[in-house]
């Protein structure tokens, strides 16, 4: 294997500035997405994905999408509700279903807390998810 040196430039918009970070890799081995990613403490792809689907669920909820809701049965009121928009969840007997958006977005969204499920916009709810 080659030791080699990286010289890497990365930059990227945060809060409407623009940031450069230089990162330099003594291995080439050791130069991989996982290693930058906890270097530039971006969050992960998976966690960049939950946060969006949330926040479509926020939108659809919230009436801010033209979104049909049929298929989204409000809780028991006999459950220990966390917040007001909790839905029950959808069973899916198929793996392939399992990831469809709400059989995979409902449990997430029934976890979160009251403060960030009735938030009051779309700005404020994407705050508390950080």
């Amino acid at each position: 294997m080659h030791n080699c040196v990286y010289q890497m430039s990365i930059n990227f918009l945060h809060s409407n500035l623009i940031c450069k970070c230089s990162l330099r890799w003594e291995n080439a081995l050791s130069c991989t997405g996982k290693v930058m990613i906890e270097k530039l403490k971006w969050p992960t792809l998976e966690h960049r994905r939950k946060n969006q689907r949330l926040t479509t669920m926020f939108k659809i909820v919230h009436g801010l999408v033209a979104m049909p809701t049929t298929s989204l049965i409000p809780a028991d009121s006999c459950t220990r509700c966390n917040h007001q928009y909790k839905f029950k969840c959808i069973l899916a007997s198929t793996t392939a279903y399992r990831n469809f958006f709400y059989p995979r977005t409902i449990p997430q969204w029934n976890d979160l807390d009251k403060e960030s499920a009735e938030a009051t916009s779309i700005d404020c709810f994407k705050s508390r998810l950080h």
